[in-house]
């Protein structure tokens, strides 16, 4: 379930889409375009396993991804929950669907202290974890091992900004399974 079956997401306020004016057509577009990316990001973040389900003609009730899907991990910044998932999650998000790599939230790993961008605990939440997972689902059924985000490639911040900026991943970290970006509060680029 995307979201509740009253939700104006699902159910549009508008009956035809006839004789607009041009406010009502901005209107229209934005509410399309946000529609649109959600479903995109949606559609991404479950995909591996959607493909695994239809090899074994869905009666597995096993959930695995397949074992070439790449992630990119981001931690979640401590500012308020709106700035935070606006300015620094939504980015994550697109870079890891720009790239075609899963997102995964991770703070509070105790394990890493090459890792400094997911160590600390998220002050946002007050659960056990310290982490998104107290407040939201996880984002996708797939997950890396403890010891595969251990051996994750921490991608430079510069090349980070790049990929933010340009939705480009150079080359050379494009064979990486686990990619850790730490994230950054910076504006949706347009170009996304």
């Amino acid at each position: 379930t995307i979201c509740h079956s009253n939700s104006s997401f699902r159910n549009p306020s508008w009956e035809e889409a006839t004789n607009l004016t041009e406010a009502q057509e901005a209107a229209l577009i934005d509410e399309w375009q946000y529609r649109l990316t959600y479903l995109a990001i949606h559609r991404h973040m479950h995909d591996p396993v959607e493909k695994l389900l239809d090899e074994t003609s869905g009666t597995s009730s096993v959930v695995k991804c397949r074992n070439d899907t790449k992630y990119l991990v981001a931690n979640l910044a401590s500012l308020g929950l709106g700035a935070t998932l606006r300015l620094g999650a939504v980015n994550a998000l697109l870079m890891g669907l720009a790239t075609n790599r899963l997102t995964l939230f991770v703070n509070n790993f105790d394990g890493s202290s090459t890792k400094p961008y997911v160590s600390a605990p998220w002050p946002l939440v007050s659960c056990e974890r310290q982490d998104y997972q107290c407040v939201f689902l996880s984002s996708t059924p797939c997950t890396i091992s403890r010891q595969e985000l251990q051996n994750g490639t921490v991608l430079p911040e510069i090349k980070a900004r790049s990929l933010r900026r340009g939705g480009v991943l150079d080359e050379v970290y494009d064979s990486q399974k686990v990619l850790v970006v730490e994230s950054r509060l910076v504006p949706p680029n347009s170009k996304w």
